[in-house]
């Protein structure tokens, strides 16, 4: 793939409101299926099957709400575009891609997984704590409530938080398992394209909501993704963002880290040469144009040579 392609893919396909139009009608169909249990009405049925009940009413709902919150409020969009509440959380996660875990040989590493938000991740725990108090407003304070709560935060904490951690840690049991490596080169495409593969357990939700990148159709970008000199679409899309849209308080953020990171820096030089790539196919291109000017000066301003 060609740096002038990855300029392009990192371009938006298509306009936002037709795929608005189909999120909607699929969110309707995926958050009715939570309804369609009625085990839970009869509360003097035995417990195991309100177990069974609630618990795949929980992963379902985990699911649904973690693909929707991990596209639309972590990655740039039209909420992180509105709300500075977003963009904090859009920050952190700005973090783990492009500082503690960007593509290459950082991606994955042989020590325990560094979150980017230390301490309680109310990124993630806010949500969590949204879902199940309207749960409990609605159902009230019983038995299958106790259970659907207790199997929300089981499943969110400890099976898709672990695997997702697992995918950045080198040395683990899991890579022996065909599926995990399955979903670790689903969880690797997203970091390639963040628009894509936003789910951590089962590609369901993607394949539902048209954003499931297929390993087995995509092994160049695969390769790409682990490449260390070269920039890749979520590069472009990052490094666009910060150079035109970040608010004073992100841009500071960013000079900071690139300060502190050599690699960002030689990162942002990669994309540097995507944006003149770009150009000498195209010329007129002036957005191409304005991001090879910010970016030049972004980079002399973080060069220690030129700061110190």
């Amino acid at each position: 793939m060609t740096a002038n392609q990855v300029y392009l893919l990192s371009r938006p396909a298509r306009p936002f409101a037709p795929q608005t139009i189909w999120l909607t009608v699929r969110f309707f169909l995926i958050v009715s299926s939570l309804t369609v249990f009625s085990l839970s009405a009869n509360l003097n049925q035995s417990l195991l099957p309100v177990i069974f009940e609630m618990t795949l009413k929980a992963v379902l709902c985990v699911e649904v709400v973690g693909y929707i919150y991990h596209r639309f409020f972590q990655h740039l969009g039209v909420f992180t575009r509105l709300s500075e509440i977003f963009r904090r959380s859009q920050r952190y996660h700005w973090n783990h891609h492009n500082v503690r875990y960007p593509t290459g040989k950082f991606y994955k590493r042989n020590v325990v997984y560094s979150a980017s938000e230390q301490g309680i991740a109310w990124g993630w725990v806010l949500p969590g704590l949204a879902v199940a108090a309207a749960y409990l407003l609605y159902h009230g304070l019983n038995l299958p409530s106790l259970c659907f709560v207790t199997a929300l935060a089981a499943y969110a904490k400890l099976v898709v938080s672990r695997v997702h951690e697992r995918f950045h840690e080198g040395l683990n049991q899991e890579r022996n398992s065909d599926y995990f490596r399955w979903l670790d080169q689903i969880h690797l495409l997203h970091h390639f394209d963040q628009r894509c593969n936003f789910t951590i357990v089962h590609p369901l939700m993607d394949m539902l909501f048209g954003t499931y990148m297929s390993p087995a159709k995509h092994k160049s970008e695969l390769e790409m993704a682990v490449d260390e000199e070269k920039a890749i679409v979520s590069d472009v899309i990052n490094w666009s963002y910060m150079l035109t849209e970040a608010n004073p308080t992100e841009y500071a953020t960013f000079v900071s880290d690139l300060r502190k990171h050599s690699r960002l820096r030689k990162k942002l030089k990669q994309v540097l040469e995507v944006f003149s790539a770009r150009l000498i196919i195209d010329p007129t291109d002036q957005a191409a144009r304005n991001l090879y000017l910010q970016a030049s000066d972004l980079l002399n301003q973080t060069d220690p040579l030129l700061t110190n």
